[in-house]
């Protein structure tokens, strides 16, 4: 508890000034950017048309090529930054993550593995901070595999509070190493991943690996009041629920990839992970708060515009950053670097796409950074999407075109 304790802290005491962002752009980049965002996915679309027929599984395939560009010239990603993105290895290990979870579970739709990939990416990501080879390990596929089976249960609507119970304790039960028998196909699944992990960190040398992944669990399983009792809990408590399991996750994703941490590794990587929750938070809360679900942010957007909320998650970005500067990692100034740039895009866009939660002034300041216009980012928002996010689901597509032309079928 005394990493959310410090976590908590932090973001208390974040400031609330506005953030300080790197480019602006007038309206004549504006304009030649737009005609940048056209023709790459233009030119993209072309590419993954083509690929369902190449049988190139390398990184040459032209479409890694046109995504480097657009991000450098439409993004302004630094080469440093797009070595570690879009790396041999990187690709590689995407291609091969989507091979072996489509050999796992052939039932998997596109929706679950671009959601398992995204833990995938994160701790290929901590990998190269770590100064590790990027490569799937059978603990990083077991992991990001164990998202789309235990959090799309645990979220879905339609299953009773009883049941999440009843699954939540065979659950916890499998990762204690208790005898238990699974109660159906998907949690056969689920502890067929947890052996995987048995196999590369063995229980009696390994303890911390198993303790992180019940901590997890807990964490998880608290997050699911936050659609049954979400109305009745006090806002402090459901923020410590949701960065608490963005924390605990990361920090599991640590010790699975290097088995043991110390009390810095630990604190950075919780505080990473409770960050990107935060990050996906602000990202969400348009149609969180809609929704009614419970979040750091949809209660506040309800009541009144939520600017200094923006301003105090880039600034705890910031702290976090600086905190872990003892950290001696060969390839932290690079890493860093792509934290930052990523935390300014994940910001503006969230600013930008939920305009209407935020202060007219608030908006039209953050429009001076964004590389397009507003009406542009309107016109296009059903292609578009999430800048980041969307164009590395491009790759996945890409992957399962190359590996499972059946799957094209799904696609179409």
């Amino acid at each position: 508890m005394h990493h959310l304790t410090y976590f908590r802290e932090l973001w208390e005491t974040s400031s609330t000034d506005f953030p300080r962002l790197n480019k602006e752009y007038s309206f004549h980049q504006k304009i030649l950017h737009e005609k940048k965002f056209d023709s790459f996915f233009h030119s993209l679309r072309e590419s993954l048309n083509e690929s369902k027929t190449d049988n190139n599984q390398s990184s040459e395939n032209p479409v890694f090529s046109q995504i480097r560009n657009f991000l450098k010239e439409g993004l302004d990603y630094s080469d440093d930054q797009l070595d570690i993105i879009l790396s041999n290895d990187m690709i590689a290990n995407t291609l091969h993550f989507i091979n072996e979870a489509r050999s796992f579970d052939k039932e998997l739709g596109l929706e679950e593995i671009f959601q398992a990939c995204r833990n995938v990416w994160i701790m290929n990501g901590l990998q190269y901070l770590f100064g590790q080879q990027i490569r799937l390990t059978p603990s990083i596929f077991a992991y990001s595999m164990l998202y789309p089976y235990t959090d799309n249960f645990i979220d879905d609507v339609s299953v009773s509070a009883e049941e999440k119970q009843a699954f939540a304790e065979r659950f916890y039960k499998r990762l204690d190493n208790q005898v238990v028998e699974a109660a159906n196909a998907t949690e056969t699944k689920i502890f067929q991943l947890v052996a995987k992990i048995e196999e590369e960190w063995p229980r009696d040398l390994y303890p911390d690996v198993y303790t992180s992944l019940l901590a997890i669990h807990e964490a998880q399983t608290k997050s699911s009041a936050l659609l049954t009792e979400s109305h009745s809990l006090p806002k402090e408590e459901v923020f410590d629920i949701c960065v608490n399991k963005g924390g605990c996750s990361v920090m599991a994703d640590g010790y699975l990839i290097l088995g043991n941490l110390n009390e810095e590794q630990e604190k950075f990587l919780y505080g990473y992970g409770a960050y990107l929750q935060i990050l996906d938070d602000l990202q969400d809360v348009y149609t969180d708060s809609r929704q009614g679900l419970m979040t750091c942010f949809s209660e506040a957007a309800r009541r009144d515009v939520i600017d200094e909320y923006a301003s105090r998650t880039f600034w705890l970005g910031e702290m976090i950053l600086k905190s872990v500067e003892q950290l001696s990692y060969a390839n932290k100034s690079v890493f860093f670097s792509l934290m930052e740039k990523s935390i300014e895009l994940f910001i503006l866009e969230s600013v930008i796409s939920a305009g209407s939660l935020f202060s007219n002034k608030y908006v039209k300041a953050f429009k001076r950074f964004s590389p397009v216009r507003i009406s542009y980012l309107t016109k296009r928002r059903d292609l578009l999407g999430s800048y980041p996010k969307n164009i590395i689901e491009k790759i996945a597509e890409i992957a399962i075109h190359q590996f499972d032309p059946i799957v094209n079928e799904l696609v179409d």
